[in-house]
């Protein structure tokens, strides 16, 4: 009997973690994206925790050791949760919590006390609580699971937001708060969004990039209007875009290529909505270009198109969005210096516009108008493409939107309880293998989508509030006592 109930037990737990894999995928919320673009070089991370970088190689950024080019990408381990390109560098973080940073240090920018370039991932610190990173041009600015916010490297025009224009190869931190929840930085200045939902930016303000109504800079963190409803940001070259809670797109800054999106070529220094539509789920912003995801997993990019960064078969400007081809299943996007790319939701990663060191991972130096496939050398992706995104497939179908609290939640449990083991990987990764048609066949039909909101909800209800959980098992067995109480007695 005894080992009966051993192997229920053990049953249950299997089958409860199977649920949880099902409804979620890798990898972490705190990652913005597992696609990310640099300057002139691409980074992707897959459910295994592989990490690829391609591209341009000149001070070390690909972080393999050279300093040379590469057309295709290159594998540097198997333990990452999350990435960001910048001008010449990387950052990335690992399973553990530790940050990591390679390539150019001439600012302090790898932030481990030196300027001593690295053309290998170095630490910064000894600390296991990092949760989000971002890099821009000479500077890096992370958040750590505690809320509490940080930078290093080029100071210059205060876009360290300490205080100071004093340029550090060492985290200091940004103002005191502790409740920082996101984080982009662009070419000289950056951007965070508070737990409240509430906006901030500092650093340079040359172009009106702030949305604050003026171009003065800041050494400390500036509020964007007064609204609260601010769910995601991203900072490009001298300008911002950033999503409601409502789903409307917002853009302000920089606007002498269209990248506002908002019809004109003239910059602002507020905020100005992208059309009317109101179902924008995500969004990137590159040197002059910007990308948007819709809730029903269309693609559209907007700005400087020269070498065809906006992907939709042209080299001509636009200053509204414009779709990226016909599909309906992007999840993820990140925008650099001329070139974009984009994960679909089978995993696999594409690429489009500028290409002159590599940056598109394609094996060619070729530029391209159209967006090219790009391939994981050993990747677990049904069609060898990585994985990433952040985005739950099936959970997004019934619930219509990833930025859906029940959605939120499923990412929460995924990453405090499955990547941070091997097990839990390896399941996330057998679900992206499977997820995206059932997922897609959930999307098509209302019924489905009913169905499945009536099953997810008391199991995201159970993980948010666990000993609610046990209520059930508690009730059960106080029935059973009650029931034995009345044999006995009779």
């Amino acid at each position: 009997m005894a080992m009966d109930k051993g192997k229920g037990r053990v049953l249950s737990l299997a089958l409860g973690l199977l649920l949880s894999v099902f409804f979620c995928t890798f990898p972490r919320a705190h990652a913005a994206t597992t696609v990310s673009a640099g300057f002139n070089q691409g980074a992707a991370i897959e459910p295994s925790g592989t990490l690829f970088t391609w591209g341009n190689n000149a001070t070390g950024q690909l972080g393999n050791g050279t300093t040379t080019s590469s057309t295709t990408p290159v594998q540097l381990g198997t333990t990452w949760s999350a990435v960001a390109a910048g001008n010449g560098f990387t950052a990335a973080i690992k399973s553990n919590g530790t940050l990591w940073t390679w390539g150019s240090n001439t600012a302090g920018q790898l932030g481990n006390g030196t300027t001593v370039s690295s053309v290998i991932p170095v630490q910064v610190g000894g600390l296991s609580t990092w949760a989000a990173v971002a890099a821009g041009s000479e500077f890096a600015v992370a958040l750590q699971s505690n809320g509490t916010l940080w930078s290093w490297g080029n100071n210059t025009t205060g876009q360290l937001g300490n205080g100071t224009t004093a340029s550090t190869d060492s985290p200091v931190q940004v103002e005191s708060a502790t409740n920082w929840k996101a984080v982009t930085a662009g070419s000289n200045f950056a951007l965070a969004i508070r737990s409240n939902g509430t906006l901030w930016s500092w650093g340079s303000n040359i172009s009106g990039q702030f949305g604050n109504g003026t171009t003065a800079n800041s050494t400390t963190p500036v509020q964007v209007g007064s609204l609260s409803a601010w769910a995601a940001a991203a900072a490009g070259s001298d300008f911002t875009v950033a999503l409601q809670s409502n789903g409307t797109l917002w853009a302000w800054g920089d606007n002498t290529t269209g990248q506002l999106g908002n019809g004109t070529t003239a910059s602002t220094d507020s905020p100005a909505q992208i059309g009317s539509a109101a179902d924008w789920v995500a969004v990137a912003a590159g040197v002059n270009h910007a990308a948007a995801i819709k809730s029903n997993g269309t693609l559209w990019s907007w700005g400087n198109n020269a070498t065809g960064q906006l992907g939709n078969g042209t080299t001509m400007n636009s200053t509204t969005p414009v779709q990226v081809g016909g599909a309906t299943n992007w999840v993820a996007v990140a925008a650099g210096n001329g070139f974009t790319v984009a994960m679909q939701s089978d995993g696999s990663i594409w690429t489009w516009g500028n290409n002159s060191t590599g940056q598109l991972g394609d094996g060619t130096t070729t530029n391209t108008d159209v967006p090219v496939k790009v391939d994981l050398p050993g990747g677990t992706g049904a069609t060898g493409g990585g994985r990433g995104g952040g985005s739950c497939f099936i959970a997004t179908a019934a619930y219509g939107s990833i930025l859906d609290p029940h959605v939120a939640a499923l990412r929460r449990f995924r990453d405090k309880h499955l990547i941070t083991n091997a097990t839990g990987r390896a399941l996330v990764a057998f679900y992206y293998r499977h997820s995206p048609p059932p997922a897609e066949f959930i999307t098509r039909h209302d019924c489905l989508r009913t169905l499945t909101r009536w099953t997810l909800t008391p199991v995201v209800y159970g993980m948010e509030h666990p000993w609610l959980s046990c209520l059930p098992l508690v009730l059960g067995l106080g029935l059973a006592a009650i029931r034995l109480k009345k044999r006995k007695g009779r």
